[in-house]
This record gives structure tokens, sequence and C-alpha cells, in this order.
């Protein structure tokens, strides 16, 4: 688990970031199946640190970092990045993945509810999205939480994957018929740019 052999044979002995210790795999479409078809396995590549694995069209209210695995509230979906990412007329949600990065060694202290495990002090929280848009307009920037709760119907409770999200946003926030650059960035608990935890892809609208 994250909170057991995750931090005591990789973030203890320093091999988070290790090729040759550990390697790190995804589901292409952020889910074993998808829309009745079944993923695909695939290694991420050394410098891939944030995947996006789908561009989902949901419903208006759908709510972030939620993921309701009946896929009730998905209209449609861009699976296929080899052309660009389709938006969608309305609102949209970002489903990806994120490597484990190396803590410092006091980031990371023993549990004292539960031993042998870990609690850690710092980590992946924040998703900086930056818009360019190709129309010239004014490039900004929105920030997600990092985090996604999978959950069979509305109201119910789970605790978040660290490493994937489901970032929503709301139909007005891309203008129709534009496409933009988009930058993402990763944030810790104290603000600070995770060194090389950082995607970029296009989004036509």
């Amino acid at each position: 688990s994250y909170a057991l052999e995750a931090a005591k044979y990789l973030q203890l002995e320093h091999n988070v970031e290790n090729p040759k210790i550990a390697e790190y795999y995804a589901f292409t479409l952020g889910e074993p199946a998808f829309k009745g078809e079944p993923a695909r396995i695939v290694k991420l590549g050394e410098n891939e640190n944030i995947r996006i694995c789908r561009i989902d069209h949901v419903e208006d209210g759908t709510q972030d970092g939620v993921f309701i695995t009946t896929e009730q509230q998905v209209l449609g979906s861009d699976t296929d990045p080899s052309d660009g990412w389709e938006a969608g007329k309305g609102a949209f949600a970002v489903a990806g993945v994120m490597k484990p990065y190396q803590l410092k060694d006091d980031e990371l202290v023993p549990d004292d509810d539960r031993y042998g495990f870990y609690r850690y002090l710092n980590g992946a929280v924040t998703l900086a999205y930056t818009f360019t848009p190709a129309d010239g307009s004014d490039s900004f920037t929105i920030h997600k939480d990092v985090g996604v709760r999978r959950i069979d119907e509305p109201g119910e409770n789970s605790k978040p994957a660290r490493c994937e999200f489901y970032n929503v946003f709301p139909a007005d926030t891309l203008k129709p018929g534009n496409s933009y650059k988009v930058t993402v960035r990763a944030y810790d608990r104290k603000s600070k740019f995770i060194k090389g935890a950082v995607c970029k892809f296009t989004l036509s609208v």
C-alpha cells in the first residue's frame, strides 16, 4: 500500500525516482475499462510525470474530483490524443494520472495509530492549469485538486486515489470555436512546484 510498502521500500530508501528500482504503469483510459472498451496498460516514460488519459464531456454540475463508476455523468469522451484533445461545447473533465515523487526524509513519519505504517506530511495536492488561447486573448490559470474518489452512486463517499485526478471545468471555461495550449503543473502542500511534474497538450472546443 501507499502508506506501507511504497513508504518503506521506495520513499525511505530513496528509490521513488530510481528507474532501476521503480517502474510506473497506467491504464490508457484511466480506468480498467471505459464505455465498454478495455484499456491497455502502458509504461510511463522516465520523464512522463503527468499523463492525460481522456477528456470527458460531462453533465453540468458534475462534482470535481469524483468519478461515478456507472459513468452516468459522462455524455461523451475523447480517448485519442493523436490529433489533440476535444473539450466539447459544455462542461468537461480531465482524467489523468501522475507519478509519485521523492519526499524529504522529514516529510514521512511513522503512523502512531498503525504499526509499521507511515504518514505523509507532504505530497502533490494541487494542479495548476494554464490555458493559452489561440486567438491571442489573455492566458488564464485555474487550480484544481489532485485525487479522485470513485463511487457507485451519487452521495457515496470513498478515499481519494492519491496519484490520479478528475478535474471538472464548467461549460463557460473555454470559448467555443477556439483552441488552447494547456500547461499543467503540480504543486505540493507547501505550494512549491514539484520538479518535472508538468504536462502540455492542445485542447479544442
